[in-house]
């Protein structure tokens, strides 16, 4: 299994982010395949879900624990306002980062971490037997609000 990396280990963020990946179920391969695993973040604006054919990355091995520390490892320091985690199945448990197998087509080292670009397909999905769009059985959200100093903090759900 490869271990998010990330600034603060102790951070609100990542001990989410750890949390939820524990409870998902694999993609990338049937769960009676796996050997390997690599959990993926996904920083997003406006609670957008993450654009899955797309040939960007979008999906990086750290989790930065404040805005500017985004910049090492998504190239650009946002205010995202959402995280979203997945668990890419692998069929061993030696796997290249550079080397990736389906659904990955792309990887590259940042200056934390590593970016993915992703290929899944609803007939990529299907063949799995997994549905498009992904459940919360597949995909984690973690709503995010930010605080004075630059932090990610949990979103407070608003009431009207």
């Amino acid at each position: 299994m490869l271990i998010l990396g990330t600034n603060d280990a102790s951070s609100w963020l990542f001990q989410e982010a750890q949390k939820k990946a524990k409870g998902l179920r694999h993609i990338g391969c049937r769960e009676e395949e796996v050997r390997g695993e690599l959990i993926l973040v996904h920083y997003s604006l406006l609670g957008i879900r993450p654009d899955f054919e797309s040939r960007r990355y979008h999906w990086t091995t750290y989790i930065s624990s404040t805005v500017p520390g985004t910049f090492f490892n998504t190239g650009m320091g946002m205010r995202y306002t959402d995280l979203y985690i997945i668990k890419l199945g692998m069929t061993s448990e030696d796997f290249d980062l550079l080397e990736l197998p389906p659904p990955v087509i792309n990887a590259g080292p940042t200056r934390r971490g590593f970016e993915l670009a992703l290929d899944i397909t609803p007939q990529w999905l299907a063949g799995l037997g997994i549905d498009y769009p992904l459940s919360d059985k597949y995909m984690a959200h973690i709503p995010l609000d930010i605080s004075s100093d630059d932090v990610f903090i949990a979103r407070q759900e608003r009431v009207s």
